[in-house]
């Protein structure tokens, strides 16, 4: 469906998976741009998906971060969860740093570079701070911008520190190429700030290397 929903006129399909579907959007009102992610309420919507969506909102909500990318509103529409969040156009950081290494010299690329991860790691930083571990840190998760700035998004497996785990008391959540050790065992009471640190690390490592640190193809 591409055409105005609640108060957003939809440009087009970005993205579509398990978790629900994201549109490019303008605000009518006022030519913003907006990033419109859609859930919706179904008899087949499983609570796991109902709390991840819920998760993914306050903690949105409560990170305010130039590197995170942020949630303008979380409005609900013809029985679906709808949120808001500001457009960044961007590419994956993989891509992105494949291209400056391509285009700039070592020591001037590696610079770049390394400025957008440290920009990354301030902003996991701040959610650490109030508490939040991401858990799904990947180069998809990372969207760098022409002006070289970093937006962190996708915040749906996120943790809190100071709350019990609902979504997942057992089993792996997040992404099996960019997780922890402790991620993979299924634990989630040994997940705690590390466990971002080492998607980190894994980050650095492809964004400079230009490949990944492990082979996800090997047995």
């Amino acid at each position: 469906l591409v055409g105005e929903v609640a108060g957003y006129r939809l440009v087009r399909l970005v993205a579509r998976g398990a978790q629900g579907t994201v549109y490019e959007g303008v605000e009518p009102r006022t030519g913003r741009r907006v990033a419109r992610k859609r859930l919706l309420r179904t008899a087949g919507t499983s609570a796991s998906e109902e709390t991840r969506f819920a998760r993914e909102t306050s903690v949105l909500a409560a990170l305010v971060h130039p590197n995170i990318v942020g949630l303008l509103a979380a409005p609900e529409s013809d029985g679906a969860r709808v949120l808001v969040m500001e457009w960044v156009e961007g590419a994956a950081l993989d891509h992105w740093a494949d291209g400056v290494r391509a285009g700039q010299p070592g020591a001037q690329a590696i610079r770049t570079i390394v400025q957008v991860l440290a920009d990354v790691a301030r902003a996991v930083a701040a959610a650490h701070a109030l508490g939040i571990v991401h858990r799904d840190l990947k180069p998809t998760n990372v969207l760098v911008t022409a002006a070289s700035t970093a937006k962190v998004l996708d915040f749906g497996l996120a943790k809190s520190l100071e709350a019990s785990e609902v979504t997942q008391t057992n089993g792996f959540a997040g992404t099996p190429s960019w997780a922890a050790p402790e991620q993979i065992d299924g634990g989630p009471d040994a997940v705690d700030a590390r466990t971002d640190v080492h998607a980190l690390g894994l980050l650095a490592y492809r964004a400079l290397v230009g490949r990944p640190a492990f082979d996800p193809t090997l047995p």
